[in-house]
């Protein structure tokens, strides 16, 4: 049974935008992925899904750049950028891991910023979102120099930018263009060129719940998944369309259920519940999330062409000693996973042991790896390349 379903009223909502697809190229009903909770594995191997190599890349730590907790990564070009949400500032480093700098200034004047809610690299200009002055600044690499424009007085949590196009996901938060979950606006006229994706009144309260609903691009497209709603859409130049529903064996979440301290997880948690799909990262090929089963992560993986999934309790890459991957991001065809130095010492001593399965190849690096890490050092990233279809 589907958790608030409210997809079918989304869907009868946007009938119009969707009613001709044949013409416009949007599907005409989107695919379904069974997931069964019951049958869950100790672990899920990643690497069936991953080139036989792996790029390391330690973070540089320096004063000026000591990183909390890296909350979003981007790659562009021949440059590294992190966002550290706890220490307020985007984080600029080279392929090598290398610190350049550090992007923009804090505070409440012209061209500066009061927190970073997330960003977006463009060209040659990074654009911070401000959400507490309700702002964003562009900060030009080439000269330093820096701008800054409103979108207008609405709240968003989350964006992505496509081609000349900022998309702002607003959480079920009601505006001034009613109730609408994603916002296309224009970065070259500054206007909100369409609302997309409406939900109810009914939803209002869910926009106090310290939700995150996650983006995840392939190419020129843009995948987002709704807590709660058990719907992956899909956003390109032709629109927000529904393109995969999560559809559970066995769900016993009651519509009615109340969050505890503002944590819809810790209602899941305390009625052993199962939750929807909350994480989601996507390649061309794959999709990897998680979501809340009894107050445990589920780790999920899908085949896109067959869209056979499988749930574990972890997800490990054998071929380096099993090492886990907890936080991890798609960035195109790459998988990138992050972590802390001082975890990280931990593992290298379980993924090197003399009985470890590690490649022999990989040993190598990961003892180098080991001489230059301490647990009070940056965090450090790990690059996969997915492997292409057959």
């Amino acid at each position: 049974m589907k958790t608030i379903n409210f997809f079918v009223i989304l869907l009868c909502l946007t009938a119009c935008s969707f009613s001709d697809n044949s013409k416009d190229g949007l599907i005409s009903k989107p695919q379904s992925i069974l997931i069964d909770p019951d049958n869950v594995k100790d672990f899920i191997d990643l690497t069936p899904l991953l080139r036989d190599s792996v790029e390391i890349i330690p973070l540089e730590t320096k004063d000026e750049c000591l990183l909390s907790e890296i909350e979003r990564i981007e790659f562009y070009k021949d440059r590294v950028f992190v966002l550290d949400r706890t220490r307020k500032g985007v984080y600029m480093f080279d392929q090598s891991g290398r610190f350049i700098g550090k992007i923009g200034c804090q505070g409440s004047g012209p061209g500066e910023f009061t927190s970073v809610g997330f960003f977006c690299v463009t060209g040659d200009s990074v654009l911070i979102s401000d959400q507490h002055q309700s702002k964003w600044v562009v900060y030009n690499l080439q000269d330093k120099r820096t701008t800054e424009f409103s979108c207008g007085e609405f709240t968003y949590l989350n964006g992505f930018l496509m081609g000349r196009n900022l998309y702002l996901v607003s959480n079920y938060n009601k505006s001034q263009s009613d109730r609408f979950n994603l916002y296309k606006f224009d970065l070259s006229t500054r206007k909100i060129e369409e609302a997309l994706i409406p939900f109810e009144e009914k939803m209002d309260k869910y926009s106090t719940t310290a939700f995150t609903i996650y983006a995840s691009q392939y190419q020129d497209t843009a995948f987002l998944i709704y807590p709660f709603n058990d719907t992956i859409y899909e956003v390109s130049s032709k629109g927000a369309q529904p393109f995969y529903t999560i559809d559970f064996t066995q769900r016993n979440l009651p519509d009615d259920i109340e969050p505890i301290n503002n944590s819809f997880r810790l209602a899941v948690a305390k009625g052993n519940f199962v939750k929807g799909l909350s994480y989601m990262q996507m390649s061309g090929n794959y999709i990897l999330g998680r979501y809340a089963d009894k107050g445990y992560f589920r780790y999920l993986s899908v085949d896109r062409s067959t869209l056979k999934s499988t749930v574990g309790n972890s997800f490990v890459v054998r071929d380096l000693g099993y090492l886990p991957v907890t936080s991890f991001y798609t960035i195109g065809d790459a998988l990138v996973s992050v972590y802390s130095a001082s975890a990280l010492m931990q593992m290298l001593d379980v993924i090197l042991s003399p009985d470890s399965p590690i490649k022999e190849k990989y040993r190598t690096k990961f003892e180098s790896l080991k001489q230059i890490t301490n647990c009070e050092g940056n965090p450090v990233l790990l690059k996969f390349q997915f492997e292409s279809a057959e």
